[in-house]
């Protein structure tokens, strides 16, 4: 029987990207039993408990573990020997939480620790990314293969009326700059070095330009630092937080935004990246982590967080109509490679390997 494994199921990155595998190998005549630590109410009547889990085991189970988090069933799976698969989506390194979390950073230590505890007991493994599976091959993984998250195909559909859209009231003038960002409000994330490089653009460049930011912080500490940063900038009438954002007003906010920034100094695939070039979106990035993997020409990507590097490779883009479209295209095009069905498919195949 195979078994598909998570610490927590609910409506996040890792989870969506769980669900869409199941429902596609149940739209493919394959009986895949979702299994979860944690279960989000919603999800009750689609995933079993963790305490079930522990009691249906068997030897001979074929588990594909969605591995991104510390968890007691990672424990559990080095204990209770079976054909271990482990879908792998990468753990962001401690050090960037030290001046604002313990917590996290000691649930980071927990989940390293557990990784490379696993790797001599895993039969297989798939990473979403070059970087990750590189990382795999260091602890000591076998049989690693690579294959992109999955996740939802409404950018691919989104930038298609890019064209003939007019920005909503509610998004301001259509006519500005505006730079966007999605993700995690976060320090690995680096939102404080793209508000600093936004405000050197916005005094130097371009006065009316216009900073998004959609996503929210779960670091207390660092989400006052990006309050704060904001206020003593005085840059409140141009930097607009989205935290909540239903996915269709996302998709708008893409296709109506200007550039896609990105000074994130870690990434296990970068999904924001594709759902930008996906809507039709040239991106301006930090090369770090997984970025290089996953953007590879279709963007520009910078070697420095510098304030006046990051603007001026804005502006480059921006004014350089040339340039502009040639990375549109390009993005499109990368884009195409990470395509929610053809991925379903991959994963689809790797997995009916195991059957």
């Amino acid at each position: 029987m195979l078994k598909h494994c998570f610490a927590t199921i609910e409506h996040s990155a890792v989870g969506n990207h769980g669900l869409a595998i199941n429902d596609a190998m149940a739209e493919n005549g394959f009986d895949l039993e979702m299994y979860s630590e944690t279960i989000r109410p919603e999800f009750r009547n689609r995933v079993i408990d963790f305490e079930t889990f522990k009691k249906d085991l068997r030897s001979d189970d074929v588990v594909f573990y969605q591995f991104a988090n510390p968890s007691p069933m990672a424990d559990l799976l080095y204990e209770r020997k079976c054909r271990l698969v482990l879908n792998y989506h990468s753990i962001t390194p401690a050090y960037f939480f030290d001046r604002y979390d313990l917590h996290t950073c000691e649930a980071i230590s927990r989940a390293r620790t557990q990784l490379a505890r696993l790797a001599p007991v895993c039969s297989a493994a798939v990473a979403v990314s070059d970087s990750n599976a590189r990382e795999l091959i260091e602890l000591g993984y076998k049989n690693v293969e690579v294959i992109p998250p999955v996740f939802s195909d409404a950018f691919y559909k989104a930038q298609i009326t890019k064209i003939t859209r007019s920005v909503p009231a509610k998004f301001g003038q259509s006519d500005l700059n505006r730079w966007l960002f999605v993700g995690r409000i976060a320090p690995h994330k680096s939102t404080h070095k793209i508000i600093e490089a936004f405000d050197f653009y916005l005094r130097n460049v371009d006065s009316q330009a216009k900073l998004t930011l959609v996503g929210k912080s779960d670091v207390p500490l660092y989400g006052k630092k990006i309050e704060k940063l904001i206020a003593d900038r005085n840059l409140s009438d141009s930097v607009e937080i989205i935290e909540n954002c239903p996915l269709d007003e996302l998709t708008e906010i893409y296709t109506t935004s200007s550039v896609f920034v990105s000074l994130s100094q870690h990434e296990g695939f970068g999904v924001p990246l594709v759902e930008a070039m996906a809507s039709g979106l040239p991106i301006v990035a930090l090369r770090a982590g997984a970025v290089g993997d996953t953007v590879s020409g279709a963007g520009i990507l910078i070697d420095s967080q510098d304030p006046a590097t990051v603007a001026m490779a804005v502006s480059e883009v921006l004014e350089n109509t040339i340039l502009k479209e040639e990375l549109i295209n390009k993005g499109l095009i990368r884009a195409q490679m990470f395509h929610p069905e053809e991925t379903l498919k991959s994963y689809v195949d790797y997995l009916a390997k195991w059957y």
